[in-house]
């Protein structure tokens, strides 16, 4: 471990040391780097933190919480989810009509109804409606990217997904009609339908 340790602290292989200790040297210096903590001595210096600097060491940066803050998901109403595959990779191209069927049997949730989707490669758009619905809207997109991944093998999502409360029928149209155009569209503005 002596040899391992002078590795971490200098960031220099000794000619003795084994292809074995090298590697675990190696790994230790990249999670030291990547959390930002001492390990046995090693200090992570600064600019080679991938992740953003506060107050002290290294921390990692949290999900960003979009939701409402005092609104309850489960209120009947419709709501535009868009959910993103992981790393904006292209899986669905492959994917789509298995996306299709998994999209489709959220129907057969207590409540729950897809008004209206389009899988793009690289991202799904969903409008879902509630009514009476035992289920919040988070309920129910993380049983869907769960069990989707599940059965793909990979981790296919990434950790969040972006939600809009549909407030009024003249948003519920322009919203279809956006999804509808989305392999055309550039970025809807939420501004631009009420």
């Amino acid at each position: 471990m002596a040899v391992v340790t002078r590795f971490i602290r200098h960031a220099t292989v000794p000619k003795t040391m084994d292809v074995v200790a090298q590697f675990i040297g190696h790994a230790m210096v990249v999670v030291a780097r990547f959390i930002g903590q001492n390990i046995q001595g090693y200090q992570t210096p600064r600019s080679s933190c991938p992740i953003y600097w506060a107050e002290g060491p290294c921390k990692m940066r949290a999900i960003k919480n979009v939701r409402l803050k005092h609104y309850d998901y489960s209120t009947n109403g419709y709501y535009f989810v868009t959910i993103c595959t992981n790393r904006k990779r292209p899986y669905l191209n492959t994917l789509k009509q298995m996306i299709q069927y998994h999209i489709n049997e959220l129907n057969d949730l207590q409540g729950v109804s897809i008004d209206y989707y389009n899988v793009m490669p690289d991202h799904v758009h969903l409008i879902v409606g509630l009514t009476e619905s035992p289920w919040k809207l988070g309920d129910i997109i993380r049983r869907f990217k769960a069990k989707s991944s599940r059965l793909v093998g990979l981790k296919l999502w990434q950790p969040n997904y972006y939600e809009h409360v549909i407030r009024d029928e003249k948003a519920l149209l322009k919203i279809r009609e956006y999804i509808q155009n989305n392999p055309l569209a550039e970025q809807l503005k939420i501004e631009e339908i009420y």
